[in-house]
């Protein structure tokens, strides 16, 4: 390598820099992981659940069991094109296939209805215009979003929640990465209500 080319220097001094910048990034990955791990073992005590430790390339879990369900809880951070989110997933048995999809009204979904993408309505104003609801079951969907059900998913509305069910996959989330307890207790809250609503309807 010839030190007296400022072509080499500045290669060498551009490549330390990366080098700095990636293990930085590592470090404070980790150290969000490791803050994690412990705010999920808090809670995990609270609920009889455990932790799902993290790894070099993924970021803990928080797995409870409630009405014989698995659940897990964990948060993505984002990345350049997408928003950091905090998750709630179980998989259910359930006698029959039903769809639902549930989501935070937009720009764009309100130019779908325009042009007749239709959705189920509860006729509840404040939850019809604050959100789009889709499912292959309308009599199931009705029965699942209950007063107590839609006042949950308002309470999210800022942080533009969205629900699937599909093969018994139960998936939320909400368009933030939660970094107190007690935000937690409230989100783990909300899926929980939908979750024993939807094993009861079947």
């Amino acid at each position: 390598m010839n030190w007296g080319n400022p072509q080499t220097i500045f290669i060498f001094i551009q490549s330390a820099i990366i080098l700095v910048i990636l293990a930085c990034a590592i470090f404070f990955a980790q150290q969000e992981r490791q803050r994690y791990e412990k705010l999920f073992e808090e809670i995990a005590k609270k609920r009889n659940g455990k932790v799902i430790k993290s790894s070099f390339l993924f970021d803990p879990k928080l797995s409870l069991d409630e009405f014989d369900i698995q659940t897990e809880i964990f948060t993505t951070p984002g990345g350049k094109n997408s928003p950091p989110h905090t998750h709630f997933q179980s998989q259910l048995r359930l006698p029959r296939n039903v769809r639902i999809t549930i989501y935070r009204e937009s720009p764009l979904s309100r130019i779908g209805k325009i042009f007749g993408v239709q959705d189920i309505l509860t006729h509840e104003e404040a939850f019809d215009r604050c959100f789009i609801v889709k499912g292959s079951d309308t009599g199931f969907v009705l029965s699942l979003l209950t007063p107590e059900i839609r006042r949950h998913l308002l309470d999210w509305k800022f942080f533009y929640p969205r629900v699937t069910l599909d093969q018994g996959q139960f998936h939320m989330k909400i368009a933030t990465r939660l970094r107190e307890q007690e935000r937690f207790d409230d989100f783990i809250a909300t899926g929980l209500v939908i979750l024993k609503k939807i094993a009861e309807l079947g």
